[in-house]
């Protein structure tokens, strides 16, 4: 088997290691590969020694090769040579635990009966080692004069500089699952938290540990006394890249009353990736946040539960949108001499954890956020109401338009009442009536909402057909409408 390993530096590029000199005498155990007697077999290893732990100090990954690591035959019932090599033991910076190399042999026979082991170079002509090799099952690593390898060997890893405090290491895709090169027991990581903003939803991922973090290149061992607070996220869009694009959203770290800002791994839009910041402490009290215009969300580093009570309407269970109705009222006859009128509404209520915005400018004043623990409601009062004038005699009125109004509008929530952060009327064209939206700030997680207020309307005569008629006219009507939300589970 030929392979080729990325972790090598120069390829080596003998063209025959081993014992080539004519006329040898044989030495050592009475070894045989493929069917032919072997000579030499001590000095061939000698030889794939020094390839090997030329290729493993080359490299440019750094590695822990102690003096007594050397090359072995694997060799099944004292006498048959297999067809690799085994090499180690060795342990590379980045990686896990410690590892043994594999290289495929080849011989040179002489005649029918002597042979001489060397490296198969291939068609390339030069050595690849394989990493992560185990060794064969029915054969014993051995070289010649009997010494056998330890594959049970435990080595460290290589010497890793401290991280800077506040430095960010990238874990790339790997995530928190490249922390820790052995079980570390203060390593904590459990679960994952969402953290939603009004543009993406976030899956965060964190765990605070003081081993080491980090691949090959970038290894790092915690600050003096710190730790690393390890994070993977990943995000899913809402679809608004407007606002994404306006407000991006950024991480932080928080620990001993101090904040670290985290540069995304990918884009300032998603946040996603894997990375590990230095802290200065051992993260007892590691906060993960994610802000997004001014309001930052907190998870808890070491359970992955989110803190405090911020955007609290987007986890408390509830629908966003909910709407009721108005009974219909009536008044007069058509047949009566007076005002003939109907009245009904509807309202609908919707829920914002946040409030981008408003596309079109002036529409809407309040924006952003609410307060801790609360939501913006919008409740939409939307009447509709007809009135005329009877004549009393058959089927004679008078047509009029009308404007709304809803007065002194209230929400009522959990036994409390709250009055608008404003109120705004969108009057239809002709006077036609058209709805009135009260934006409310009430406590998150509550279900139960009544809208009540005056209802009023301003009727203009737009048309006579009968004598009496007045000009102008007036009508109130008590609104009260009890709304509940469905939960969203």
């Amino acid at each position: 088997m030929k392979t080729s390993w990325s972790r090598t530096g120069a390829a080596l590029t003998a063209a025959v290691l081993g014992c080539a000199l004519a006329g040898c005498s044989s030495s050592g155990p009475d070894w045989r590969f493929q069917g032919l007697k072997l000579e030499k077999v001590d000095e061939s290893l000698q030889a794939i020694d020094a390839a090997w732990k030329s290729s493993v100090t080359s490299g440019q990954v750094k590695a822990n090769l102690p003096d007594t690591a050397r090359c072995y035959y694997q060799v099944v019932q004292d006498k048959d040579v297999t067809e690799e090599t085994l090499c180690g033991p060795v342990r590379f910076m980045g990686d896990a635990a410690t590892s043994w190399q594999s290289h495929p042999l080849t011989v040179t026979a002489t005649d029918a009966e002597v042979g001489y082991l060397a490296l198969d170079l291939g068609k390339s002509g030069k050595a690849s080692f394989t990493p992560g090799a185990t060794a064969n099952p029915n054969a014993q690593p051995t070289r010649p004069d009997g010494a056998k390898a330890d594959l049970a060997v435990k080595l460290d890893e290589p010497p890793a500089p401290a991280a800077a405090l506040g430095e960010t290491i990238p874990l790339g895709a790997v995530g928190t699952d490249a922390i820790g090169a052995e079980p570390d027991p203060d390593t904590t990581a459990t679960g994952k938290a969402t953290i939603t903003t009004p543009d993406r939803t976030h899956t965060i991922s964190a765990t605070v540990t003081r081993s080491r973090i980090g691949g090959p290149a970038d290894r790092r061992t915690p600050p003096a006394g710190g730790s690393f607070v390890a994070v993977t996220t990943s995000s899913t869009s809402s679809g608004v890249w407007s606002t994404t694009k306006e407000k991006p959203a950024q991480m932080v770290i928080s620990t001993g009353g101090k904040q670290y800002p985290v540069a995304p791994s990918s884009s300032e839009q998603d946040l996603t990736g894997g990375f590990a910041v230095a802290v200065p402490t051992d993260g007892a009290d590691a906060k993960v946040g994610i802000t997004y215009d001014g309001l930052t969300q907190w998870v808890d580093a070491r359970t992955n539960k989110r803190t405090g009570t911020a955007a609290a309407g987007y986890y408390d269970g509830i629908a966003k949108e909910t709407s009721g109705s108005c009974p219909e009222v009536t008044s007069g006859d058509s047949n009566t001499k007076g005002w003939v009128r109907t009245f009904s509404c509807t309202v609908r209520l919707e829920r914002s954890a946040y409030l981008p915005a408003p596309e079109t400018e002036g529409t809407r004043k309040t924006v952003g956020w609410p307060k801790d623990g609360t939501v913006y409601v919008t409740a939409t009062y939307d009447p509709r109401y007809e009135a005329s004038w009877a004549t009393g005699e058959f089927y004679t009125t008078s047509s009029y338009s009308s404007t709304l109004a809803l007065d002194k509008p209230i929400l009522t929530v959990a036994g409390k009442t709250y009055t608008p952060i404003e109120t705004r009327t969108s009057q239809g064209e002709n006077y036609s009536a058209s709805d009135v939206t009260s934006i409310f700030q009430v406590p998150a997680g509550q279900a139960d909402m009544t809208l009540a207020g005056t209802a009023r309307h301003e009727s203009t005569r737009s048309s006579t057909t009968g004598k009496g008629a007045p000009a102008t006219g007036t009508a109130t009507y008590p609104v009260k409408t009890k709304i509940t939300f469905d939960p969203t589970s």
